[in-house]
């Protein structure tokens, strides 16, 4: 399933047409808001990490030496 796939190009898929019609509306509306969801966790657009490691945050303090 695309993951930008609208209501209406879901329902034209032939296997949805053939869940509609044998078990109704809802089981079709519920199979494409699983789709969705499943898209939507698994997207393929990876945020990025911080990967500088680790910062020093100065002390007001100066070290007692």
């Amino acid at each position: 399933m695309k993951y930008f796939q609208s209501w209406q190009d879901f329902m034209r898929d032939p296997a949805n047409v053939s869940l509609k019609e044998t078990k109704g509306i809802h089981a079709c509306k519920q199979k494409y808001q699983q789709e969705q969801n499943k898209m939507q966790w698994h997207d393929p657009i990876v945020t990025p990490q911080n990967t500088n490691g680790p910062i020093s945050i100065p002390s007001a303090f100066p070290a007692n030496k």
